[in-house]
């Protein structure tokens, strides 16, 4: 094919030779050419450009995947979710309202981070020159064995023994299973009944679960191991069946659901304690795997955990957790809860426990408190997947100062009164809300509205009448992290158990967690207050009681 150089060659030709007839077709030609590149550099060029829209976008693109790959990074590697290192190598202090192990008091200058409401904690033993601590073995039965080694000087010399000393193991022997046997009298009766010999025997001690042979230590054991500990049924039945004991899952669990069903009395006395005797409590929810009958796979339902902890304003009623399962995290089931109720709930800021405190609502007596470490964590995760752009984490590392600084001051006012918390928080905690809110509106001026910054921002002044409310009432805390740590059994188990079997397994899982976490608050040992219940239950419906005790 002629290029259009050939032609014009061939055109100069023509006219050279004078051939007009050649040369106008030279030029038609030549005009044809020059009119087909001029459409073929149009369409490279918006070729060029559509190429050029196409990598702005792949760029946007790559931008938002490695900032969601930083935001997961964060939550799977970082130290917690809420600590936060300052910009600087400055030393600053500031509070965490994550879990700790320190106590406050009046005059103590612990920070906030340290604080566990869960636990005191307890003084490690000084250690010696060898660098080992003392064992403290006082807690456990003391018994005397028998020396079997020589009796006369290791060199052979023949010397004997001048004195002793004692010399403590500790030993252990796995779950120890045994049958009780009793030799139960027959009488021969002396009434004549038809001139037939009669026999009575005695009847048999009752047991919690009648028609079995369970007694209540058994039944604790195992209720204990799986609903503190964290054991699956399986594994139990493993080490039942090491033991020597042959017993299916499917036993124990329905044994556990019929304990459950017997003690749903105290369950319900306990759930009227922390809901109709408290002034104030916290709740969180969780997601639980449940299976669903007839679909051939799991759904989802929830795990509530309404908390009661007044220790931190010096209040007196003991510590509890009560733990609710149900199928769903609508609404509905939340104000069933609350409904009627006067409290002040703390929560996390879930859209359902938005209607507390409405007029003409059943939960229109409930004062529902923000949470500041939600608020937090936000910024915590702008800053660490944005630390690049220098402006944007900045701003977000100053605001997190000041809420740390915000928990510094509250931390100081553990264990004191109402009164006392409101007036120190008024001269303290007031002036650094006023500067946060002040200099975050300045921030959200400054920034886009797409801005994860400015989402961060809204979550706070959304909330800002919740947040604030600890500010004029000592009894309020800045957060929900006491009901939070409450649910690490619960996430310990759930990771176990892969999925609950039904609603009644869910019933039974949030009775025996109640039970079992409340005795962990308040310094028992699961196994036995457990026993002991299921003893005076015994008793109790042996009597002819009913297992809905008042």
């Amino acid at each position: 094919m002629a290029t259009a150089v050939d032609i014009l060659a061939d055109l100069r030709t023509a006219l050279h030779v004078e051939d007009y007839s050649l040369a106008r077709e030279l030029c038609d030609v030549l005009g044809a050419i020059v009119e087909d590149d001029r459409k073929e550099a149009f369409r490279s060029s918006a070729r060029i450009k559509q190429f050029e829209l196409t990598m702005k976008q792949l760029r946007a693109q790559l931008r938002e995947r490695d900032e969601r790959i930083a935001v997961l990074k964060h939550e799977l590697w970082a130290k917690g979710a809420d600590t936060f290192d300052p910009p600087n190598d400055e030393e600053t202090e500031r509070g965490d309202a994550s879990a700790g192990d320190s106590k406050s008091g009046k005059k103590g200058s612990t920070k906030a981070g340290n604080k566990n409401y869960a636990a005191n904690s307890l003084e490690k033993p000084k250690k010696d020159s060898t660098g080992r601590g003392p064992s403290d073995w006082s807690c456990f039965d003391h018994f005397p064995a028998k020396y079997e080694g020589p009796l006369e000087c290791p060199c052979g010399c023949g010397g004997q023994p001048r004195s002793f000393y004692l010399q403590k193991r500790l030993k252990v022997r796995p779950v120890y299973y045994w049958v009780e046997v009793t030799d139960v009298p027959k009488f021969r009766c002396r009434y004549d009944f038809d001139g037939e010999e009669r026999m009575k025997t005695m009847p048999f001690d009752p047991t919690l679960l009648p028609g079995t042979n369970m007694t209540s230590s058994v039944l604790a054991y195992h209720v204990t191991q799986r609903f503190a500990w964290g054991l699956p049924w399986y594994r139990i039945e493993t080490m039942l069946r090491y033991a020597g004991w042959k017993v299916y899952r499917s036993t124990l669990m329905r044994q556990a659901n019929k304990t459950a069903e017997a003690i749903m009395g105290v369950y319900q006395a306990l759930l009227e304690s922390v809901l109709g005797e408290s002034i104030r409590v916290f709740v969180d929810e969780t997601p639980i795997p449940i299976l669903r009958s007839g679909k051939g796979k799991t759904g989802t339902a929830y795990m509530y955990a309404v908390h009661r902890d007044d220790r931190p304003f010096g209040g007196n009623d003991p510590p509890a957790t009560i733990y609710v399962s149900r199928s769903s995290r609508a609404m509905y089931h939340i104000h069933d809860l609350f409904a009627d109720r006067s409290l002040i709930v703390h929560h996390d800021g879930y859209g359902g426990y938005g209607q507390f405190g409405s007029i003409g609502t059943v939960v229109a007596n409930i004062v529902g408190i923000g949470c500041w470490t939600h608020a937090r964590r936000n910024f915590i995760k702008y800053y660490d997947t944005t630390k690049n752009n220098a402006a944007g984490s900045a701003s977000a590392a100053e605001i997190i100062e000041l809420i740390d600084l915000l928990y510094k001051h509250n931390g100081e006012t553990w264990g004191w009164s109402p009164k006392e918390r409101r007036q120190y928080r008024q001269k303290h905690c007031k002036p650094v809300v006023d500067k946060l809110m002040l200099r975050m509106a300045a921030i959200q001026s400054t920034i886009s509205t797409g801005s994860r910054l400015n989402t961060a921002i809204n979550y706070v002044l959304k909330r800002r009448e919740s947040l604030t409310l600890f500010l004029d009432d000592g009894r309020i805390e800045l957060d929900t992290n006491a009901v939070e740590r409450q649910f690490k059994p619960v996430q310990m188990l759930r990771k176990n158990v892969y999925f609950m079997g039904s609603d009644e397994g869910g019933e039974t899982w949030a009775v025996f967690s109640s039970l079992i976490e409340t005795c962990k608050l308040n310094e028992f040992d699961p196994y036995k207050y457990l026993v002991w219940l299921f003893n005076e239950l015994t008793k109790l419906f042996a009597r002819g009681a009913s297992p809905v005790i008042d």
